[in-house]
């Protein structure tokens, strides 16, 4: 009596198609009966694709092989095995190598002439391509479901799934709604953001504590604004949005510019680090403290060449003394309305004219995205309706997947430029504004904390160049209001560090105001 194994597998989808493991058993228990073996053991595979042999039981099995307690596998069907024309060569070798059948119980071959192998061989390529055209079917499923403007995954925090439909989470949406606040308001990063939400006892969905990843994904993922998102590509969705597009920019923007600027500078008492530099040699400029340690009197800005290589003449900055020349001459800005009032016409002029140079740029891409679109929709059809070769086939997908990326690159240039020219409308921006707000500029910036006086003096600085002490070159820019928002004429009497205040500019590019 031949000595026998049987093996068993089946994947959650196919337990409703018959393919249950109960099933499978009865059927190889019958079959070994029937050919008078001895079987010693059922290896059982619950919940495991066939895509591989990355799975408990096969990898138990074959390493069991060379060990001679069996001398025949059984399994149900093939496919039950493998699904991989190319595992399915390996493992016959390596079968053949300790004299070891393998024989399954539905279909008609044998291992061990040249008719049973080609059999083996034929019934294999054929479990491959089934599972090849499954995997075509899921894929096509869910770009199917991506077209439509649904969600492919675990809804994302501030969401729940319902039907493959996002639906706000009312418990969930407001945190995400105060984490941009947060970020934009106290302009702190993500990491002191996760800090401050774990202090107050707030978890995260999984009743875990916030990290900086997870606060990080909230800040950047288009899903609040309205979007679904699918293997690197995002459409409208059906959705609604938790976060508007004007201030989901606004985030992004100043993420771009945080970007490559050590945390530490964003968080310092010295608000100048990040805008100053030497009028010498262009190095940037630090803070040092010599002389004896705590004595905070003795702060000085250094240039990093001069400090760090004696290459650049340049001598220490008494800080408070830099500062306050700085503080100054914003101070002095804000009395020459007239020179204000021709900044703001001219920037105005300049905005008409990269508003007219955007549009034509636009158009340009919408004329060549239409082609592109048109070619596609003629692949796709040539391609239903023929049915060509496989290489014929395999072709057509090359030029297919070449359109579509050059069409998916101008679009994403065109969502670029419209954001940009977004950011131009500053119809609102008036001489007196601009010098109201940079006449409250001190009562502000006495009231915030380091990382809110960095923002507001980024908000009007552009650039510092220090060529001394006595010479300092201040480049202004278009101080920018909230969203939607107005300065007050008159500065709040009650504007504390602790509470938190909630004006923050909108960071775009624009002209200097140089003195």
């Amino acid at each position: 009596m031949e000595t026998a194994i049987g093996y068993i597998r089946v994947s959650s989808e196919e337990q409703v198609e018959g393919f249950s493991l109960d099933a499978q058993e009865d059927r190889i228990r019958a079959y070994a009966k029937s050919q008078d073996y001895h079987l010693l053991e059922i290896y059982r595979d619950d919940g495991y694709s066939a895509k591989d042999l990355e799975r408990p039981a096969v990898q138990r099995l074959l390493q069991e092989v060379p060990q001679g307690k069996f001398k025949i596998i059984l399994v149900y069907k093939l496919d039950r095995f493998t699904r991989r024309l190319k595992d399915l060569t390996e493992i016959l070798e390596y079968l053949d190598k300790y004299e070891v059948k393998f024989e399954s119980v539905t279909e008609p071959f044998e291992t061990k002439t040249a008719p049973g192998r080609l059999m083996l061989n034929v019934l294999g390529g054929f479990a491959q391509f089934e599972r090849e055209v499954n995997a075509e079917r899921v894929l096509s499923s869910l770009k199917r479901r991506f077209d439509e403007g649904k969600w492919m995954t675990t809804a994302p925090f501030g969401y729940s799934l319902v039907d493959g439909l996002l639906i706000v989470n009312p418990a969930e949406a407001p945190l995400v709604k105060r984490m941009y606040q947060i970020y934009l308001d106290e302009n702190i990063g993500t990491k002191e953001i996760a800090k401050k939400l774990n202090e107050e006892g707030i978890r995260n969905r999984r009743w875990l504590k916030w990290r900086t990843g997870g606060i990080h994904r909230a800040l950047t993922s288009p899903v609040y604004i309205g979007f679904t998102v699918w293997k690197g590509a995002k459409k409208p969705g059906s959705h609604e949005k938790i976060i508007e597009k004007e201030v989901f920019e606004a985030v992004q923007k100043r993420l771009k510019e945080k970007n490559g600027v050590p945390p530490r500078n964003h968080a310092s008492r010295n608000v100048l680090i990040g805008l100053l530099s030497c009028a010498k040699c262009g190095a940037s400029m630090f803070v040092q403290r010599p002389g004896t340690k705590g004595k905070e009197k003795y702060r000085y800005y250094v240039c990093a060449n001069a400090h760090e290589y004696h290459s650049c003449s340049q001598k220490y900055v008494d800080g408070n003394l830099l500062e306050e020349k700085i503080f100054t001459q914003i101070r002095e800005v804000s009395r020459k309305p007239e020179l204000i009032r021709d900044y703001v016409i001219e920037y105005k002029r300049e905005q008409i004219e990269e508003k007219t140079e955007l549009k034509e740029r636009m158009a340009k891409l919408n004329k060549q995205i239409a082609p592109l679109k048109k070619k596609e929709g003629k692949i796709i059809n040539w391609l239903a309706e023929t049915l060509p070769d496989k290489e014929t086939a395999g072709r057509m997908d090359q030029k297919l997947k070449s359109l579509t990326d050059k069409r998916k690159k101008l679009e994403e240039e065109l969502l670029t430029l419209e954001a940009k020219g977004r950011n131009l409308n500053l119809d609102g921006i008036t001489a007196k504004l601009i010098s109201g707000y940079l006449e409250r500029f001190d009562f502000y910036y006495e009231r915030f904390n380091p990382p809110q006086r960095k923002l507001l003096l980024e908000s009007v600085v552009q650039k510092i160049k220090v060529e001394s002490k006595e010479k300092i070159h201040l480049y202004m820019t278009l101080p920018l209001l909230p969203l939607g928002a107005s300065l007050p004429s008159e500065a709040p009497t009650s504007v504390g560090a602790k509470e938190g205040s909630k004006w923050h500019p909108v960071w775009r590019a624009r002209p200097d105001l140089n003195r």
